[in-house]
C-alpha cells in the first residue's frame, strides 16, 4: 500500500481504518501501522466526521439523531 493511497482514503474519501482495511483485504491494524509510518494523521474534527459517515453508511440514515428510531425498529 503506497502512501499515497492511504491518504487518499482516509483524508481525501474519509473512510474509517476499518473501512479501509475491508477494502483492501487486510486488517485494521496494518493500516493504522502503515498510517503512522507514513505519518497520516486526521484532526479530531476529520476524525469525528469521519466516525458519523461510517455510522450513517452502516445504518443507512441520514442523520445520527435518526439511529434512535431504527433500533427501535429492530426490537419489535
Amino acid at each position: 500500500m503506497t502512501k499515497e493511497l492511504l491518504y487518499k482514503l482516509y483524508i481525501e474519501e474519509n473512510l474509517t481504518k476499518t473501512e479501509i482495511a475491508k477494502r483492501l483485504g487486510t486488517y485494521h491494524k496494518k493500516i493504522s501501522e502503515l498510517l503512522k509510518e507514513y505519518n497520516i494523521t486526521k484532526s479530531k474534527e476529520q476524525y469525528k466526521q469521519s466516525r458519523e459517515e461510517s455510522i450513517k453508511r452502516k445504518y443507512g440514515v441520514e442523520n445520527i439523531s435518526q439511529l434512535q428510531s431504527v433500533k427501535d425498529k429492530k426490537k419489535k
